[in-house]
């Protein structure tokens, strides 16, 4: 019996220490959403607030039943307000079509440098028969079998740079592109197209910002972000698509919004929405995969999907211009960074 009440009595100051150690972890990771320069522990800090929130509801419950009720009741509504104020959980809105023009399709994958099942791959993405494909980590290997795949789609034209590090990236449009521009950034160069849809031109980014695990990789992360914000414009059609490394949790990411860039997701998307990790027994729990539309533009439907030897889901979208666009595409000339 005795043995029995001292383990009860460790299992007790266990939940305890738990407690405290995930309310500690909870101011720790809120301190890091409003950072405005983050660093490498700051940014990973960020991006896990709504599992640390759901930890300490968890383990809160569970200091209820078993430990200190009063402590452990703290831990869950502190757990409670943060996760409810930053779980990614969203009902999409009953938005219709906004006019009788056809709606630009749209399909972004970080396709994963090292995907042996690349070709797979390739031919799901152009089965969405989109109107632009969208893909980050595109090494040469990837671009040849993504030219070989491309034989049996019809004409396609394709813009790309592609590496054997993180930063290659390729763009693959049914329409004209008739402008390449890049946000440089040493080793993260940004591509900046102008593509002439029936419907009107536009502009779109392919994102890929460095993942601020280092500190290099954070600076460059934060340049990156604060480069993006020159993208703005209320009179552009403008789209950013790609693999943000970003969640809505760095602040980073949400000045984009404030500059007047409208995340799809958070407009018509539905569930969790995370896209990272995936593939084999993982399952998603961040969302680092967006589509941004700024200007006359929004999305009426985002999906996730399953990527073939990728370890991101990828993005399905639908477009739509909310205005007549001469005096919008006429900003948008042979330079597509302004």
């Amino acid at each position: 019996m005795t043995m029995v009440f001292v383990n009860a009595n460790w299992i007790m100051i266990g939940v305890d220490v738990a407690a405290v150690v995930g309310l500690a972890a909870l101011v720790v990771a809120v301190a890091a959403t409003r950072a405005t320069r983050a660093g490498h522990y700051t940014a990973q800090a960020a991006a896990l607030t709504p599992l640390v929130a759901g930890a300490c509801v968890g383990a809160g419950l569970l200091g209820v039943v078993t430990a200190t009720p009063l402590l452990g009741a703290a831990t869950v509504l502190c757990g409670l307000a943060v996760a409810t104020a930053t779980m990614p959980v969203r009902r999409a809105s009953a938005r219709g079509p906004l006019d009788s023009e056809p709606g630009i399709t749209l399909v972004s994958s970080n396709v994963l440098i090292t995907n042996h099942r690349f070709r797979d791959l390739a031919r799901s993405l152009l089965d969405e028969d989109a109107d632009v494909v969208v893909l980050q980590e595109i090494t040469s290997e990837h671009a040849a079998i993504l030219d070989d795949v491309l034989c049996g789609y019809g004409d396609r034209q394709v813009v790309a740079e592609p590496r054997d590090d993180y930063a290659g990236w390729a763009i693959v449009s049914k329409h004209p592109i008739v402008s390449v521009d890049r946000l440089e950034f040493p080793g993260w160069p940004i591509a900046v197209v102008a593509i002439d849809h029936p419907s009107g031109r536009f502009r779109l980014a392919n994102i890929h910002t460095a993942a601020p695990t280092t500190t290099e990789d954070a600076t460059a992360w934060g340049d990156q972000f604060n480069a993006l914000e020159r993208l703005a414009d209320p009179a552009a059609p403008t789209v950013l698509a790609g693999d943000f490394n970003a969640t809505d949790q760095h602040a980073a990411f949400r000045r984009l919004l404030e500059c007047g860039f409208t995340d799809a997701f958070e407009e018509v998307g539905t569930g969790w929405g995370a896209t990272w990790p995936s593939g084999g027994w993982r399952v998603p729990v961040l969302r680092l995969d967006h589509v941004l539309t700024g200007g006359p533009m929004l999305a009426t439907s985002v999906t996730s999907r399953a990527a073939p030897g990728s370890d991101h889901l990828y993005l399905c979208a639908t477009l739509r211009f909310t205005a007549d666009l001469p005096s919008a595409s006429d900003r948008i000339q042979s330079n597509a960074i302004t």
